[in-house]
């Protein structure tokens, strides 16, 4: 009987272990998890903040002697686009040609 009780503290420790080892894993992992989604979030207010005045829609572009239309590519790079993604392609060419209207 006693190398039964004994057998069975020991397992039951060795458990504990495990159990608690567990819990401090799992802990890491949802800290881990919760600081990338802080940092991920934080960075998306800041460069929101920053480019708030920089920012502008095709109506409400001020005059400017050069202009940058992020997503209109070189002819070549919009051919195989058009073959992958044509509504993409009709949202970039439809504001590069309300851009260059506007002036």
């Amino acid at each position: 009987m006693r190398g039964l009780i004994a057998h069975w503290r020991a397992w039951r420790a060795t458990h504990r272990r495990a159990v608690r080892l567990a819990r401090r894993l799992v802990l890491v992992a949802a800290a881990g998890v919760v600081l990338l989604a802080v940092a991920t979030v934080a960075s998306a207010v800041w460069i929101r903040g920053e480019a708030a005045g920089h920012v502008f829609t095709a109506t409400d572009v001020p005059d400017a002697p050069v202009a940058l239309v992020l997503g209109a590519g070189v002819k070549a790079a919009v051919d195989v686009l058009s073959r992958r993604d044509p509504v993409h392609l009709g949202r970039r060419e439809t504001g590069v040609d309300d851009a260059l209207r506007a002036g």
